[in-house]
């Protein structure tokens, strides 16, 4: 069992304990004396919890992790990749911001493997190339999944638009169906 200090919040606004970093790190280490002196700042912070718990985030900061390891140029590159993608989704609604967030993830993940891939490709076995062209498959049909998820939501949050001019009307439920017929 972990022994923990407890910190009095007294220490914190006087600033004689760790700074908020260190307490951070405590407790995301399991340190439950540290979550009870920073839920006071957290909580100051607008935002900061639904920032603490954004898991899509912490999965992409994981597999940008891996993908770069420590090349902090490729780090930046690709999580400036991946905020531009997610704004070029352009998200009005929940639900596509989420699904933006998968495209982007996804995105990552293909061109991850994709890239791993072909680093190896002159030193693997013909078992180990068939595992990773099936890992690309299944990788590439998320990928797309997610793509076509967002289309789907998005097209479905077009407005119905009625026309009435005169005897004459004009339904168009949605734009982008007209022109696939």
């Amino acid at each position: 069992m972990r022994k923990s200090i407890a910190l009095p919040n007294k220490a914190l606004q006087k600033r004689e304990s760790p700074d908020i970093l260190t307490l951070v790190r405590r407790a995301e280490a399991g340190d439950k004396a540290a979550l009870t002196a920073l839920r006071p700042l957290i909580n100051q912070a607008p935002g900061a919890w639904e920032m603490a718990g954004k898991l899509a985030t912490r999965a992409e900061n994981a597999l940008i992790n891996v993908a770069t390891g420590k090349d902090e140029i490729l780090r930046e590159a690709l999580s400036r990749k991946l905020a531009t993608l997610k704004e070029e989704l352009g998200a009005r609604t929940p639900l596509e911001r989420l699904l933006g967030e998968r495209v982007a993830a996804c995105w990552l993940n293909v061109y991850y493997i994709d890239a791993l891939y072909a680093q190896r490709l002159n030193r693997i076995t013909w078992a180990e190339s068939e595992y990773f062209q099936r890992r690309q498959e299944r990788a590439h049909r998320l990928y797309l999944s997610a793509i076509r998820t967002l289309a789907q939501v998005q097209r479905l949050l077009v407005p119905a638009v009625q026309v009435n001019i005169g005897a004459q009307q004009l339904n168009v439920a949605n734009a982008s169906k007209c022109e696939q017929r």
